[in-house]
This record gives C-alpha cells, sequence and structure tokens, in this order.
C-alpha cells in the first residue's frame, strides 16, 4: 500500500497541522520561513482552484496557535457544542462577513492594531470552525474564546471587546464602542444542579455580608472553574 498525499488536491488540515507540528531540527526563523513559502506555495495553487486555499492561513505563525482543537476542549464544553443546532451562519458565510466587519470598525473611527488584530482573531475563529465542520452561532464563539485566552497573554481583553463588538454586528449590524461589555460565560448554567446549589448558596452568603458585586462575582467565576474541574476530570 502505498501512503501520502498524491496530489496537491490532497492537502488537508490535519495535514498542515502535521507540518507545523513536526520537529525541523533548524531554527525559529527556518521553520517560520519553511512555513511561511509553504504558505504561500498553497495559496498560489489554492488561487487556481487546485487546492483547499484556507490551509495556507493555518501555515501563518501568529495565527495556528489561536485556533483552537475541539479535542482538546473541556468535555463538558464539548458536550454544549454538540447540542448547539440552530447556528447563524455556515463557516463561509461568517468568513465573508470578516471584511464588511472590520471596514465597519474603520468607519468607527478605529485604526491600526485593532483592524489587524479583529481580523486575525476572526480568521482564527474561522479557522476552527471550518476544520471542525460548525457553523457560526454566539455561544460557539464565546466557549471557544475561554477556551483559546489562555493563548492570548494580556491581549485576552482586547479580544475579548473585538469579538463584543462582532456579537453586536451580528445581531443589529453596527457595534456600541461606547457600551459597557460584561463577558459571563454560559458554563456555570452548563454544571449540575449539585454544583449550582451549592455555589448559589455561597454566593447568598456573600450578599448578605454585603460583599461588593465585583467581589461576588469573582466568587462566582473561581467556583465555577473548581466545579467544572471536578465534573470534566470525575470526581
Amino acid at each position: 500500500m502505498i501512503w501520502g498525499v498524491h496530489t496537491i488536491a490532497d492537502i488537508t488540515y490535519d495535514a498542515v497541522i502535521k507540518l507545523i507540528r513536526t520537529k525541523m531540527y533548524c531554527s525559529d526563523d527556518t521553520k517560520a520561513m519553511i512555513l511561511n513559502n509553504t504558505a504561500r506555495m498553497i495559496k498560489f495553487f489554492g488561487e487556481k482552484g487546485l487546492c483547499p486555499m484556507n490551509c495556507s492561513l493555518v501555515l501563518k505563525c501568529q495565527t495556528y496557535p489561536h485556533i483552537g482543537a475541539l479535542s482538546e476542549f473541556s468535555a463538558e464544553n464539548r458536550r454544549v457544542l454538540d447540542k448547539i443546532a440552530d447556528v447563524t451562519l455556515s463557516a463561509d458565510e461568517f468568513n465573508k462577513t470578516i471584511t464588511p466587519f472590520v471596514e465597519l470598525l474603520e468607519a468607527h473611527g478605529y485604526v491600526g492594531t485593532t483592524l489587524n488584530l479583529a481580523r486575525h482573531a476572526l480568521t482564527a475563529l474561522y479557522l476552527f470552525l471550518d476544520m471542525h465542520f460548525l457553523g457560526f452561532h454566539q455561544d460557539i464563539m464565546w466557549i471557544w474564546f475561554a477556551e483559546i485566552n489562555r493563548t492570548l497573554g494580556c491581549s485576552w481583553r482586547h479580544w475579548r471587546r473585538v469579538l463584543k463588538f462582532y456579537e453586536d454586528y451580528t445581531l443589529t449590524g453596527d457595534i456600541h464602542p461606547d457600551g459597557k461589555y460584561k463577558y459571563d460565560p454560559i458554563m456555570y448554567d452548563e454544571l449540575p444542579s449539585w454544583c449550582r446549589e451549592a455555589i448559589s448558596g455561597l454566593l447568598d452568603q456573600k450578599k448578605r455580608e454585603f460583599r461588593a458585586a465585583g467581589t461576588i462575582k469573582s466568587y462566582r467565576c473561581s467556583c465555577t472553574r473548581f466545579c467544572r474541574f471536578l465534573v470534566d476530570h470525575a470526581y
């Protein structure tokens, strides 16, 4: 039996990701050059309709770490994703909204870094959706963000704001730059009843102690993560 790819049309996301993960025994700069030139080749043949051009986007060194792998998501988040059936857009339809959204940001006076980040973040989300055969839904976007935000370092707040802008865009066709955005992951609502009861009991006690709203929110977030850890690891 002959293994491997026999035509450029057979290139897949899986093959490209395996290339990225391959130890090449060379410097980081040399590996980046190899990947960038490979991306240019795939894009060249993709524009001719000979292979999937989207694979070239994965090879961008700054994009791949932020795409995320569904197999590495928490068990609870995978279960939630399985239940989401009424997607708003297909992956391809979502991809077509990226440029109009970036143009809207520019019309609101955003420049440079914000515009680049918006395109970068939404392209990473598009690749995640496309390679996992998912469509766009606001809940899918926020679950994805919750899973990949550990790869974002200090920039996670900027990503969150851009994604909230995009959520506004999908709902109203515009953004609200002066609005106060609240990011509230849905994971609490997906916890078993015994977890929610334990957390709500603690939060009620903190409210009776006249703790600040920010303190109570911190308790809720921390305890939710703890309970999700217990559930995911079958303790």
